[in-house]
C-alpha cells in the first residue's frame, strides 16, 4: 500500500513537472513604433522614422515609412519559423530567414556591395513592459543599436 501511495505521489509530481509547465508566450511585437537614433530616443515627431508591426505567430508583417502618415513605405512579410521569405530591400529582391533565439527575434539576409556578399543580422528585443523595442543590427562589419518606442 505504501508503495502504491509513493508511486502515485511520484507520478503526480512528475505530471506537474512535465505536463503542467507551459512554455512562456513569445513577445508580441504588434503595434506602431517610432524609431530613434542610437543615443537619443524621441517620442515620435513628424520626422521620426516609423514602423507598424502586425504579429500573429508565426506571421510578421512590418511596414516602414519615414513618418507615420508618409506615403512612401516598404513592407516586409516574414515568418518567425525560419522559413525563407522574399521581400524587396532598396528595390532589390532579397531572401531572408527569421527565427526565435530565446525571447529575441532574429532576421538574417545577404546583399551584395561592390560584388561581394554582405551578411546582415537584425535582432529585435522587447522590454518587459512592452513599450520599448531594441533593434540590434549587424551589417557586414558595422553594428548599430536603435530604439523604437511604442506610440
Amino acid at each position: 500500500m505504501k508503495r502504491t501511495a509513493r508511486f502515485t505521489l511520484l507520478f503526480l509530481l512528475a505530471s506537474g513537472i512535465f505536463f503542467g509547465q507551459q512554455k512562456p508566450a513569445k513577445p508580441d511585437f504588434s503595434g506602431s513604433w517610432a524609431i530613434s537614433g542610437p543615443s537619443d530616443p524621441q517620442e515620435g515627431g513628424t520626422d521620426t522614422p516609423f514602423m507598424r508591426v502586425a504579429h500573429r505567430e508565426p506571421q510578421l508583417k512590418v511596414t516602414f515609412s519615414e513618418a507615420p502618415k508618409s506615403g512612401q513605405q516598404d513592407v516586409w512579410s516574414l515568418t518567425t519559423d525560419g522559413v525563407e521569405s522574399t521581400n524587396r530591400i532598396n528595390g532589390k529582391e532579397t531572401k531572408s530567414r527569421t527565427f526565435w533565439q530565446g525571447d529575441s527575434l532574429v532576421t538574417e539576409w545577404v546583399t551584395e556591395a561592390d560584388g561581394k556578399p554582405v551578411h546582415h543580422r537584425q535582432t529585435w528585443t522587447l522590454s518587459k513592459d512592452g513599450k520599448r523595442l531594441t533593434l540590434a543590427m549587424h551589417d557586414g562589419e558595422s553594428e548599430t543599436t536603435v530604439t523604437a518606442l511604442r506610440i
